[in-house]
């Protein structure tokens, strides 16, 4: 039923490609994102150990010990907002890059959809070119007979 060629087959591989690298940037953002929450969750339990140590007398000897207790706490206190602020800013490059993964989405759909539409058309040319063969094929035969 001869051959089938897709006009814009390199548009819809560009755009397939295209959506690759969108979904390899967000899978990216998306480790990014899960490996800044967990060192933040390591940060909170640092925190959370020194505090208990802290509170637990046993540990503390001197005013000086007191100290550098509110010291590495203050510290863990700025570890753990930096973090946020990191995590804050990954998120945005997560949501960018799924909204960016969306559009490709989409984009490749519309191109997959006009090849599919195409195709269509091409088959129903073939069936209208094989039933004119078939009629002239029928009218030919009645002809020579």
């Amino acid at each position: 039923m001869g051959n089938y060629n897709y006009k814009l087959q390199t548009v819809l591989d560009f755009k397939s490609s295209i959506q690759d690298q969108m979904m390899l940037k967000y899978s990216n953002a998306k480790k990014e994102l899960e490996n800044s929450e967990k060192r933040l969750n390591e940060f909170l339990e640092d925190k959370r150990k020194i505090e208990n140590e802290k509170d637990d007398l046993n540990y503390i000897k001197t005013i000086k010990d007191l100290k550098n207790y509110n010291s590495y706490i203050e510290q863990s206190n700025y570890k753990i907002n930096n973090q946020k602020k990191m995590i804050n800013e990954v998120k945005k490059e997560v949501n960018e890059a799924k909204d960016n993964l969306i559009t490709a989405s989409k984009d490749k759909k519309v191109f997959e959809k006009l090849k599919e539409n195409d195709y269509k058309k091409h088959l129903n040319l073939m069936k209208k070119k094989e039933s004119i063969t078939v009629d002239e094929i029928v009218t030919f035969i009645s002809c020579n007979n």
